[in-house]
Order: C-alpha cells, then structure tokens, then sequence
C-alpha cells in the first residue's frame, strides 16, 4: 500500500486528543489553529489536506480532511483507515454502493434492475467516508462534484473505482465548486478548460469519461405509491441536464417529499371540492416544478377541481418545470408565474390559497425585501407574509436547506413569527440514500 498525493502527518495536540476522544464526525472552526492556521509566528505551513493524526508514540489515530474553505472545515474521513490510498477509496465506494443496492431491497430506489431509469445519490460525502465530495446517479450517469479542491489529485482513482463497483456506468461528469483555489494548474483536464471564477469561487462541469448522452441530457423516473395513485401513470419523470448547476434539474434528496407532499395536496384537495371550493395548491421558489408534478399526476382532472401554480424568478427553471410537465403529460392546470415570490405572494389576497409549499434557496438577491437569507429571513420575512395568504384550515409546507440550525430552532425561528392559527403537524425527511 503506496501513501497518496499531499498526504501529511500532524502531531496530535492535547485540545485535538480530548475533542476527539468523543469520536466527531467534524471540527469547527476554531480547531483550524490546531494546525497551523491563524498563526502569523509560524514558519512552517498549516497542515491542510488529508491530515494522518498520530499521538505521541507515533500511532495514528484518525485521517481528517482539512480544508478551511468548505463547511465544516475539518471532517473526518475515518478513524479506522490513516491512509487515503486505493484500496481505502475502492473498500468506500464499493461500502456506498452496497448500501444502495440495499435499500433497493428494503424498497426504495428501485430493483438494481431499474438502476438505468433512476435517479439517486450514491455518495454522499462524509456519510459515506468521503467528505468534501458528492456522486449522483442519473440513469446510468454518474456526477461527481467536487467541494474540496484537495480531492483533485485522485480524480482518476476516483473515477476509476466508480467505474469497476458500478459496471453498467455509461458515462462520468466532474464538476467543481471551489471557494478558492490555490492554483489553478492542478485542475487536470478537461475540468481546467470549462473552470471560471466567478463570484462564488472557481465553477464548472465537464464530461470526464465513457459515452454523454445527447445534449448531456438524460430522463430519471420515480415510483408512484399506488396507495395513493387514482391515474394509470407508475413513474413521475424528470430531465437532468449533466453539464447543469447543484440540482442538475431535480433535488433527489425531495424524493419521498415529492411523494408525501403529493398525497397531502390530494386531501386538501378533496376537503376544499367537499366544500364546493376549488383547491388553490401554489409552490413558491417552485424551480423545475418537483412538487408540482408529483402532485399534478395525482389529480384526476374530471373529479377534482384544483389550480396548482409554480412560482420563480428564475425563467430558465420555470422552462425546465414546463418540460417536466409536458414529460409527464400532466392534464390538470398547472399556471407558471415568473415572479418574485415575495411581490407575488404581497399581490395575492388573504386566505386566497389552500395549500401553499415554501423552499427558498439559502439566499436571493434583489428580491422585493431586498436580499433575503434564509438563516435570518425565512420565519420574520417570508413566513409572516406567506401565512397571512393561506385559507384557515389549509396548510403551509416550509422546506430549508440550512445545516447550521438544528430542526427544533428553525421550527422555533418560523412559529414566532406566525399567527395563533397554526399547529405543527410533521417532519419531513431527506431521502435514505442522503
């Protein structure tokens, strides 16, 4: 077994020994001086990259990945591996892929046999013993992002190992997404001739291996629940495009949500046609339509009387939704609004809207509130507005992609900010293979 690329082994201080004594899966910031950071007097370099801890007898104790520009800063690979070699990233990915195949039988994700119409994560960073990087799986595709630069000398590898657990892989993507990066010449090809720097650090997706797909453009199914299922449709289908940003066209982490939020608008649904009412189903910062399809295909357009609109500021997302609609030929009425959300939602009168889905990207600039960040804006900006404009007895669905706030003071953060008319029903949950 060979020692890989920029390895490096850092002594053991006694702060790093008692924290890591409880065995964290990550270090916050202030642990970045324990190796070297933020020290002027230092001669030597910070200890940056993959870092082998050892203790004072020279025994390793844990393999860390410092990088001081992804969040957390310092993740740990493994305690029980101290070397980021081959046969540690075959052993992983071939782990991460056992475990998907797993959950196929436990029923989700599909037969392995269905792999080649399916969309999922299949490595999902630290979860899966390799932080700093993500793989996703579309169709037969794979797409690797990369978050740490520090990953870039094992490409190849990497891609390599995908390839022989995965053996029916038509094709690999890389992309990077790098707040900085220390020098751009160790960007291998071709990632280097598509990178740009732009606001948000060093950007970009190539095609790195196998055969792309038309356009780079492939379609990903998902199972119905029969239970919940009036139409003769099984799957709902999206379009991925490969070379695309974070979400390439679908959130595979919304999966189950797609199916929950589906089968909740169906019962507001038939309680508002019960009434005599039509159903007003709106979903705001609605990207390419997710909940909107999943939910359109479970309405039987003679029966239920609905109007669901999507609502985004983003032209080029509404587009992707009306294909995803026409994919999926949905036949209830879907209006698609380019807008701002909050203008729409102030235009809107109160108690006009059913059910109403709220999943704002962590920030937006130049909204009608000026810049909104999720962190401090979602319950006193966007929730104090939208809740006014939701029917009494109807429903409000609040997604956030924030990680640095815990479920209980989010939920806290959001129902200060509302009226005494709302309870708290339930949690939704990320897919299984996140």
């Amino acid at each position: 077994t060979t020692w890989m690329v920029g390895q490096k082994i850092a002594p053991l201080t006694d702060l790093l020994f008692k924290r890591l004594k409880a065995r964290p899966w990550s270090l916050k910031e202030i642990y970045l001086s324990e190796f070297g950071f933020f020290n002027s007097t230092n001669e030597q370099p910070p200890f940056e990259g993959f870092v082998s801890l050892n203790d004072k007898k020279g025994t390793p104790l844990s393999l860390l990945l410092v990088d001081p520009n992804i969040n957390p800063p310092i993740q740990v690979v493994s305690y029980n591996s101290h070397q980021l070699d081959s046969t540690y990233l075959s052993r992983t990915i071939q782990n991460a892929v056992d475990f998907r195949k797993k959950l196929t039988r436990n029923g989700h994700l599909g037969s392995v046999e269905k792999w080649d119409r399916r969309g999922f994560r299949m490595i999902h960073g630290g979860s899966d013993g390799l932080p700093g990087l993500t793989a996703d799986w579309y169709s037969g595709y794979l797409h690797v992002s990369l978050q740490s630069q520090h990953w870039l000398p094992y490409v190849d590898l990497l891609t390599s190992h995908l390839n022989t657990s995965l053996p029916n892989t038509r094709g690999v993507y890389v992309s990077v997404n790098f707040r900085t990066i220390a020098d751009s010449s160790l960007l291998p090809e071709p990632i280097r001739s598509v990178a740009t720097e732009t606001a948000w650090g060093t950007q970009g997706t190539c095609f790195f291996s196998g055969k792309a797909p038309p356009e780079n453009s492939v379609v990903i199914e998902e199972e119905l629940e029969e239970d919940s299922l009036d139409s003769k449709e099984k799957t709902r289908k999206f379009r991925v495009n490969l070379m695309g940003g974070a979400s390439r066209g679908v959130y595979l982490d919304q999966r189950l949500n797609r199916s929950r939020v589906g089968r909740l608008i169906k019962e507001e649904i038939a309680q508002r046609n019960g009434r005599g009412e039509t159903a007003q189903i709106a979903s705001c910062f609605s990207h390419s339509g997710g909940f909107v399809v999943a939910s359109s295909l479970l309405v039987d357009r003679n029966k239920e009387n609905v109007q669901f609109t999507a609502v985004d500021s983003d032209m080029e997302a509404l587009q992707s939704c009306r294909e995803n609609i026409e994919l999926n030929r949905v036949t209830a009425p879907v209006q698609l609004a380019n807008a701002d959300v909050f203008s729409w939602l102030s235009e809107r009168d109160k108690n006009s809207l059913s059910l109403l889905i709220l999943d704002p990207p962590p920030i937006s600039y130049n909204t009608a509130v000026g810049t909104f960040a999720n962190r401090s804006d979602y319950g006193k900006r966007l929730v104090a507005l939208a809740e006014e404009r939701v029917a009494v007895g109807g429903k409000l669905i609040c997604f956030s992609s924030l990680r640095s706030l815990t479920f209980a003071d989010w939920v806290r953060d959001i129902t200060k900010h509302m009226s005494q008319k709302w309870s708290f029903k339930e949690k939704l949950v990320q897919a299984p293979d996140f």
